[in-house]
């Protein structure tokens, strides 16, 4: 089966082309303004190069946020286009998974996935890796970094809810990892409340790695083998904060 992820709902667009969980090829742009012009361009070269056609592709994966609203519109609307007219399932994935999916370092080990939201509040993720799988502790959310913190804190210490496993967490076996773009911009911010997770091996704060559509195609991939796929107009993007459209100043009324 063959998978084109598409990322660009943050900062650094990326694409992917997997091959059953084999990748075949991945490319990023990085520039988070230019997401509409370059997007189609890099897609076109990937599948020219590995010789792909749309046809020859099971499905498209894609970020659907949370994240940047402009990029996730861009990168919505393409995979929707393509899928589309090729007459291809699309699989809808969260941003804040696919960076948790990508961080693999550790066997067992609690991710915080952060990105910055608008109103000085963060989107942020909770997810538990047991080996290969990657467990969903609590729905993607927006909120304060100081009620994000303290949330995960509860979970960290074991005084909150049990793991989805069916477990706690012991303290010698849960380093806590914050990733993302989210979490190095609150770097300082969240070393400062480093006491409240007195319960984990270890604090780390990390960047992502890498280009996050490897991550998004092959969640995609785990979404088609559960049959989670999705018709193109079904799939919608998670915003989680309200999509308040702008209007240029220089335009009259």
């Amino acid at each position: 089966m063959k998978i084109l992820g598409i990322e660009t709902s943050t900062s650094v667009g990326s694409i992917a082309l997997i091959e059953n969980d084999i990748l075949v090829d991945e490319r990023r742009f990085d520039s988070p303004f230019s997401h509409a012009e370059k997007l189609l361009p890099v897609i076109d070269g990937l599948l020219k190069e590995t010789t792909t056609a749309l046809s020859d592709l099971t499905a498209i994966a894609v970020s659907i946020g949370p994240g940047s609203f402009t990029g996730l519109r861009i990168g919505l609307a393409m995979a929707k286009g393509l899928a589309w007219g090729a007459g291809l399932p699309l699989l809808p994935v969260s941003t804040l998974e696919a960076i948790a999916a990508s961080f693999s370092d550790e066997k067992a080990a609690v991710i915080a996935p952060m990105l910055i939201a608008r109103k000085g509040e963060v989107y942020w993720g909770l997810f538990e890796r047991q080996g290969d799988d990657l467990i969903r502790l609590c729905p993607d959310a927006v909120s304060s970094l100081q009620e994000a913190v303290d949330q995960i804190a509860l979970v960290v210490k074991g005084s909150g809810r049990r793991l989805r496993s069916g477990r706690r967490l012991r303290r010698e076996e849960t380093p806590l990892f914050f990733v993302g773009e989210g979490a190095i911009t609150l770097k300082d911010s969240l070393l400062k409340q480093g006491g409240k997770f007195e319960d984990a091996t270890g604090l780390s704060i990390l960047p992502v790695e890498g280009e996050l559509a490897s991550s998004v195609a092959r969640l995609g991939l785990t979404l088609l083998k559960n049959k989670g796929q999705k018709e193109p107009y079904e799939v919608v993007p998670l915003y989680l904060m309200p999509f308040i459209p702008t209007v240029s100043s220089s335009v009259k009324q």
